[in-house]
Order: structure tokens, then sequence, then C-alpha cells
């Protein structure tokens, strides 16, 4: 793994090949990489960008707060009208002209490829995370419990059951999610929300199929658990430190990350670890492969491998 370090503190990140990458986080920091390094740009704003997501290599989209909103086509960043100023915190899309992004006080944006549109979501209520399968099942989820669903038309509300906040959500087809947040994890069958006994706080998901999901987080350590289809087993990573973040490329290739430079590979079996160097605390891992992962965090850490 290599380190390109001093920057603030990186939030999210999002590739799509080996060398169209891109980390975002606290003052506005945008930052593209070419596989052969990194380059700050320029989006206008000290404002901080909580997630980025990408349609294609020259077409991602980074969201953050007072409504910032703006668009990588290839080699620059350039501001796009949202039509608001609250903080947005989660964006997600399954084609160039279909993205959606959620914020604070129950914001619920709709990219069509020409323009963003607000959608009523029928709360105040923060979102901090959307995802879903496709053009007709997403979901947004966030402050006390609150959970909507986009069917393709319009947002629902749906209730959850909780009234705990939750930071991330992760779709295996329209009756089968999982939700996951403070002291909750929650299981959607396609007609109610049921709740998973837990007493940990949950801050990633992440999933290959329906019988294959990760959930990371903590419960005074490190916590990481496996949903096989059929239950919930707590697999341990070899290490006590918090877990924020999950992603993989297969299930026998996955990535854990979290306190002081943690990086736990999964290869079907076990977990082991992995050598980084910078002991940051990551927020966010992600990749466009097997062979090309990059991990986000603090002091502007971004360190890639394997």
């Amino acid at each position: 793994w290599s380190e390109t370090p001093d920057q603030p503190i990186l939030w999210a990140v999002a590739a799509r090949n080996a060398t169209d990458l891109w980390a975002v986080g606290d003052h506005g920091a945008l930052l593209s990489g070419n596989g052969a390094g990194w380059t700050s740009g320029v989006g206008g704003t000290r404002e901080t960008i909580n997630a980025v997501w990408a349609a294609g290599p020259s077409d991602a989209w980074a969201v953050g707060g007072t409504g910032r909103i703006l668009h990588w086509q290839g080699s620059v960043w350039g501001p796009v009208p949202s039509g608001t100023t609250r903080s947005l915190y989660g964006v997600w899309g399954d084609a160039p002209d279909r993205v959606w992004a959620g914020g604070s006080q129950g914001t619920l944006l709709r990219w069509n490829g020409t323009v963003w549109t607000p959608s009523p979501s029928g709360t105040t209520e923060p979102f901090f995370a959307v995802s879903g399968t496709g053009s007709s099942d997403v979901w947004a989820v966030g402050g006390l419990g609150t959970t909507v669903h986009w069917n393709g038309s319009s947002w629902a509300l749906v209730p959850s059951g909780t009234s705990k906040n939750l930071y991330a959500v992760w779709a295996a087809a329209p009756n089968d999610a999982w939700a996951a947040g403070d002291l909750v994890l929650l299981h959607w069958d396609g007609t109610v929300w049921s709740s998973v006994p837990t007493t940990a706080v949950w801050r990633g998901l992440w999933g290959s199929a329906s019988n294959d999901v990760w959930a990371v987080g903590y419960q005074g350590s490190g916590v990481t658990m496996h949903w096989n289809g059929a239950q919930w087993l707590n697999v341990t990573t070899g290490s006590t430190r918090s877990m924020y973040a999950v992603w993989g490329a297969a299930p026998n290739r996955v990535w854990a990350a979290g306190q002081l430079g943690t990086i736990r590979a999964w290869n079907g079996t076990s977990w082991s670890s992995v050598a980084s160097p910078a002991a940051a605390d990551f927020f966010a891992i992600g990749g466009s492969g097997p062979a090309d992962v990059i991990a986000g965090g603090s002091n502007g850490n971004i360190v890639r491998g394997p």
C-alpha cells in the first residue's frame, strides 16, 4: 500500500478503474487520482464534501455542505445548482441520468441528466445514506430511524420501528435490504423492517448477494459481522480497533478499514492484517476491483493497494 498525506479529513472515496479515482472531505477537499498520483481539485467551496459517487470516468458527483453539488466531467470539478442550501450527506445513482442525493431537514434531490430537482420526503429528519438496486428501488435512511423508499416516481415514508440514527443502507433486491446505525440493525423483506438484536454502533454495510453481507462498527472495540443468508455471525478481524467502513470486489475479496490505520482483508475464510503506511483513522474504503482498493481518512491520508 502507498500513502498520500497532508490534506483535510477525507470522508468518502470512489473509483471506476485503476486510473479514475476520487476522494472528498473537509474544507472542500476534492481529490482525483490517475493511478500515478493525486491532484487537488478546485470546487469553489470550503464546505465539507461528504459523499461521492461515480457513474463513469468522466461522470462523478460530489455533495456537501450548504447544498453544494459538484460534477466531475473528466478533468475538472464544476458546480451544479442544487436548488437548496441544506447540507447533503449521501449520493447514489444507477445511471448517468438517474442520481439521488439526501441531506439535512429531509432534503431529497434527483438528477435527471439535466437538472437537480427536489422531491418531497415527508420528514424533516436528516438523511445520511442513499443506496438501492435500480431506478425503482432506492432507499434513503437517516435520523431517528427515518427510512424512505423511491418506487420510480415518488418517495414514501416507511416505518422502521426504531428511533435510532441510521448511517448505512445496502440492498440486494426490492425485498431484501439492510440498514444500520446506532445500536440498530434492520432488515427489509419487501413489506416491513424487522430488527436484529445488537448492542453495537454500525457504520458500514456492504454485500455481494442476499447471502453475503458485511456490517462493521464498534462496541467499545471493533465489531465485524457477516450475514450468510440465515443468520448474522460475529467474525473476528484480529483487531480490537473500531471499524468504520467496508467494501468488497467479490465474496472472497473484502476489505474493512478503521481506527489508527487499521485495514483488514477477507479471503473468503478469514481476515488478515494489511500493512498500512499511515496511522490515520480511515473513514472510507472503496475501489474498482480486487487489484485496486483505496481508503481515505484523517489528515488527508489516502492509501492504495493491494
